[in-house]
C-alpha cells in the first residue's frame, strides 16, 4: 500500500498515528466486495449471481462503504506499523475516519513499549548475609512438630489432656515418617537450610533489584499498571477468600491496599522491562536444551511424563511464556555474577 504515515509522539508511551490512504485502494476493496455479495445476493427479479452492479448498490451501498472502510484502514494499519521505530503493545484507537482530496484518511493512537534508559548494572555491590541454622533453630521446628502432633492427637482422643505433649523420641520421628529422632533433627536442619538458603537468594535479588531501578529511570503505559496493578489485587482477594477471611474485611483490605497495589505494579513492571533490555543488549537467550532441562523439572515435580507436559504446555501456547521466564532467571543470575557479593554469615 502507498501510504502517507505521520508519527507524532504525544505523551510517554503514547503515539499518535496519522495514515492517508489513496482513494483507489478503497474503490479496489468495494470492488471486491461486491463481486464477493454477487455471488450470493438474492433480489427479486433477478438470478443469483446475475444482480447487475447498479442494483447491488442500491441495496447494499451503505453496507459495502461501511465494511470496506473498516477493512481498508485496519490493513492501512498493519502496513503502517512494520514502519514504526516504536513497539505498540495493544490494539490502537482509531479516530477521525474521513474521505477527503483523494485519500481515505484515519488517525490512530496506541500506546507503546518503554523507552528503557538503562543505568549501571554491572559491578554492583551486594551484601549476602548467610542465616546460619544453629541446634535451637531444630529444636524449635521440632517443638512446633510436637504441638501439631498434640493437636491431631486432641481431635482423635477426648481423653487426651491440654498439655500433653508427645514424648521426642524415636516412636515420634516414626510418626513423621523417619526412622529415628535423630534422622527426623537432620531432616529438619536440611529443611531449615534450604529455607534460609532461599530466603537470602530472594534477599540478594530485591537488593539488586533495588538498586539497579534507582539508576534506571523510564515510564510505564498506563494501560499496563493498571492492569497489573488488577491482577495483584485479584490474587490477594483469592487469597484471603481462601483463608476463609469475610467479604467485609476483603475489601476493606483490598481498598487500603489500592496505593501499595499500584506501586508495587510499578516496580514489577520495570523490572520485567529492565530484565528484558539486559537480556536483548547481552543476547542472553535459552536454547532448547535449557527448556527441555526445565520440562524435565516440571515432569518430575507433577509426576508426569516429559512428552505430556511437552504437549500439554503446547497445547495451552505457553511455550515462550516458559522461554521468557527462563530467560528472566538466567539474566538475574547473570546480574549477580556480574556483581561484587560480599557474603557475611548472621
Amino acid at each position: 500500500m502507498n501510504l502517507k504515515i505521520q508519527t507524532n509522539k504525544i505523551a510517554p508511551c503514547k503515539q499518535e498515528i496519522k495514515v492517508d490512504i489513496p482513494v483507489d485502494k478503497l474503490e479496489q476493496k468495494m470492488d471486491n466486495l461486491y463481486s464477493q455479495i454477487s455471488r450470493t445476493a438474492q433480489i427479486s427479479g433477478f438470478r443469483k449471481g446475475k444482480v447487475p452492479r447498479n442494483i447491488l448498490e442500491a441495496h447494499y451501498r451503505e453496507e459495502i462503504k461501511d465494511k470496506a472502510i473498516g477493512e481498508t484502514v485496519t490493513e492501512a494499519y498493519s502496513d503502517a506499523a512494520k514502519n514504526f521505530d516504536f513497539v505498540p503493545i495493544d490494539l490502537p484507537q482509531i479516530s477521525n475516519v474521513k474521505l477527503e482530496n483523494d485519500y481515505l484518511r484515519f488517525q490512530a493512537t496506541v500506546e507503546t513499549r518503554p523507552e528503557v534508559k538503562l543505568g549501571r548494572y554491572k559491578g554492583i555491590k551486594l551484601v549476602k548475609k548467610e542465616g546460619k541454622v544453629n541446634k535451637d533453630d531444630v529444636e524449635q521446628q521440632l517443638k512446633f512438630l510436637q504441638q501439631i502432633r498434640q493437636t491431631s492427637q486432641q481431635k482423635n482422643s477426648a481423653e487426651k489432656k491440654q498439655d500433653d505433649l508427645p514424648p521426642l523420641d524415636d516412636e515420634f520421628a516414626q510418626q513423621m515418617g523417619k526412622s529415628s529422632l535423630k534422622e527426623l533433627k537432620e531432616a529438619i536442619r536440611e529443611d531449615l537450610i534450604q529455607v534460609r538458603k532461599e530466603e537470602t537468594d530472594r534477599k540478594l535479588e530485591s537488593d539488586l533489584f533495588e538498586q539497579i531501578l534507582k539508576s534506571s529511570n523510564f515510564d510505564l503505559p498506563d494501560s499496563l499498571v493498571q492492569k497489573q496493578k488488577k491482577t495483584l489485587l485479584e490474587n490477594m482477594q483469592n487469597y484471603l477468600a481462601q483463608q476463609g477471611v469475610e467479604q467485609e474485611k476483603i475489601d476493606s483490605h483490598l481498598k487500603e491496599s489500592k496505593k501499595t497495589a499500584q506501586d508495587r505494579a510499578v516496580k514489577e513492571l520495570k523490572i520485567l522491562f529492565i530484565l528484558d533490555k539486559i537480556a536483548r543488549q547481552e543476547k542472553i537467550e535459552i536454547g532448547e536444551q535449557e527448556l527441555n532441562k526445565e520440562v524435565e523439572g516440571i515432569a518430575q515435580r507433577f509426576k508426569k511424563g516429559v512428552d505430556e507436559i511437552k504437549e500439554d504446555i503446547a497445547k495451552k501456547g505457553l511455550i515462550d511464556d516458559l522461554k521468557v521466564k527462563l530467560r528472566e532467571r538466567k539474566t538475574v543470575e547473570f546480574l549477580i555474577k556480574e556483581s561484587q557479593v560480599n557474603e557475611t554469615t548472621i
